[in-house]
């Protein structure tokens, strides 16, 4: 700490280390999510979802640490408190409005879990590769040392969501 007060260059031109790319990947995921929320119609009529709440679930092991608790007690996405939800297996997945699904998932309970949320209008958010060819609207990937995503719009339109123009500019397209 005394080394980034008296010389900031310093600290500054030292590559992070393994750890801390690691630390800060699902930070800026929990972000990522929230902002997620902001950019993403739902339909009217998606099922036990309510106006007062905006549900954020998790299957599996939580990956974030307090990043995603943290934005939850403090922001809302258009009015809504955000209330996030973990499940262990994909039988107690109830209504959310995004479900993350961690890389520590295996193949089978990830596609399980795509296909009870199939007709539900959840957005689909995954980490692992091939995530949107199997059915996930958006799946993160790390770029030169960067979380970027890509955006399926054709699971987004059959899970009937509306994805907006300045999201997608910033997602590579999965369908191309």
């Amino acid at each position: 700490m005394a080394i980034a007060v008296a010389c900031p260059g310093a600290v500054l031109a030292q590559p992070p280390s393994s750890s801390e790319v690691i630390d800060r990947e699902y930070d800026l995921k929990a972000v990522f999510l929230y902002k997620f929320g902001r950019y993403v119609q739902w339909p009217d009529d998606s099922a036990g979802t309510s106006d007062e709440t905006f549900i954020i679930g998790i299957l599996g092991p939580d990956p974030f640490g307090k990043a995603l608790d943290y934005i939850a007690a403090t922001q809302t996405i258009d009015g809504s408190k955000i209330v996030v939800y973990r499940w262990r297996n994909v039988s107690e997945i109830g209504p959310c409005h995004i479900l993350f699904l961690p890389r520590t998932l295996d193949a089978r309970t990830q596609r399980a879990a795509i296909e009870a949320a199939s007709q539900r209008h959840v957005l689909l958010v995954g980490e692992t590769p091939g995530f949107c060819q199997q059915g996930g609207v958006i799946n993160f990937f790390i770029a030169e040392n960067n979380v970027k995503f890509e955006i399926s719009l054709k699971a987004a339109q059959r899970q009937k969501l509306t994805i907006s123009s300045a999201l997608l500019k910033l997602a590579k397209l999965a369908d191309q």
